[in-house]
């Protein structure tokens, strides 16, 4: 019998759920891995020209439903973050979600955005609930990636897989 740590079941329960289920169905996200406490979901993007279908994001799901999940861009074939020229752009710009802020999404929902910004009083209905499902953090990136400022991005084929390091371990 494997025992999981609550924030282990929590992420599970939420993977497992009707409301993740109906956003894979829907075309808006996948699971590429779950390694906790990495959590590897592609999020679908608006047709852009010469720009790719997906971004691939790695989730730091540590102390997941008490603290919400922390998030960056993520070339799962090379496992590193995004280079500027590779994030979505808004015009020739990255978006400023998606800039180099930190380790993390530049919006208070995101765990480490939101502790180490100037959100501590201001958005508090955006801010991360310990009610809220997984499902919330990924519609907000997929409606990041379908906003009327997102003009595409330089990013090649092959950033959507799991990284080398988990396919390993994955098949040990």
């Amino acid at each position: 019998m494997t025992i999981m740590m609550p924030d282990e079941a929590a992420v599970a329960a939420d993977l497992g759920s009707f409301w993740f289920r109906k956003g894979e169905h829907a075309g808006k996200w996948r699971l590429i891995g779950h390694h906790h406490p990495e959590l590897f979901i592609a999020v679908a993007a608006a047709p852009r020209p010469a720009s790719p279908e997906w971004f691939l994001f790695r989730l730091d799901v540590m102390g997941f439903r008490v603290m919400g999940p922390t998030g960056q861009l993520w070339h799962g074939g090379e496992d590193r973050p995004y280079m500027t020229d590779e994030r979505p752009k808004s015009g020739p710009n990255p978006m400023i979600y998606f800039s180099e802020f930190g380790p993390c999404l530049y919006h208070p929902l995101d765990r480490l955005a939101f502790a180490g910004g100037h959100w501590a009083n201001e958005y508090l209905d955006v801010r991360w609930q310990p009610t809220d499902h997984l499902t919330r953090y990924l519609e907000t990136l997929h409606g990041l990636l379908h906003d009327s400022e997102y003009t595409g991005s330089r990013i090649l084929d092959g950033t959507i897989s799991l990284p080398p390091r988990l396919v390993a371990r994955a098949a040990a």
